[in-house]
């Protein structure tokens, strides 16, 4: 299995070959991000809840893990754009991998 974009980047495992296709870092981020989400909503039912969230430091804790997180997703993107803009001139059809035999 090589994954698209970059022919350096090949494996014959699908787990590693997914990780190096960026597949697994999105999950994780999406999942991270979501989790981040509903402790924001949940924050915001009531004042009293958002206080509470706010003066125990999670407010900040979880502003400080977006923005990882974003960084993360940020670098993924560069990764994945330059690699598939510098082989095939874009990216490729089918999840991001051309599958060789």
């Amino acid at each position: 299995m090589q994954v698209c974009g970059d022919r350096l980047l090949t494996s014959h495992d699908p787990g590693e070959a997914r990780l190096l296709d960026g597949e697994i870092v999105l999950g994780w981020a999406q999942v991270k991000l979501g989790a981040i989400e509903a402790e924001v909503v949940a924050a915001l039912k009531s004042e009293q809840q958002f206080r509470g969230y706010m003066a125990s430091g999670r407010m900040q804790r979880d502003l400080g893990r977006v923005s990882l997180l974003l960084g993360v997703l940020r670098a993924l993107d560069r990764i994945r754009g330059s690699s598939a803009a510098a082989a095939h001139g874009g990216r490729c059809a089918g999840g991001g991998r051309n599958t060789t035999g």
